[in-house]
């Protein structure tokens, strides 16, 4: 890169999928976990362990409402990822037309520079 900003559309737009797609299966796959329940349950202890019942169960579910909160910011990365792709696009569009009336229309801003139309 010479100078400025570069994105190369294709491939963010590639990994915003990504994301999303990773997301959707960390979701999934919390969503199996909280059908399952806490698991303290299955112990079916009275004795030694019936104290630390309670305390898992709490941690467990305090554990899958961070993993589910931790999906929603792999899915929203690759929204965002996307809402990138479209704001550069909107100022790369806006910086051509402002630009034209400074040095006169372009006909491709990417063309060698004794190629372009000034």
């Amino acid at each position: 890169m010479a100078s400025g900003l570069e994105i190369s559309r294709e491939a963010v737009g590639q990994e915003a999928s990504r994301m999303r797609i990773h997301g959707e299966d960390y979701a999934a796959a919390v969503r199996r976990l909280t059908e399952r329940g806490s698991g303290g349950a299955s112990w079916r202890d009275d004795g030694l362990l019936s104290m630390l019942i309670g305390p898992y169960t709490e941690a467990s579910t305090l554990g899958l409402r961070a993993m589910t909160g931790l999906s929603e910011v792999i899915d929203g990365t690759g929204e965002t990822m996307n809402t990138v792709l479209a704001n550069t696009d909107t100022a790369e569009a806006a910086s051509i037309e402002q630009s034209s009336g400074l040095y006169g229309a372009q006909d491709d801003p990417y063309a060698p520079y004794g190629e372009r139309r000034i």
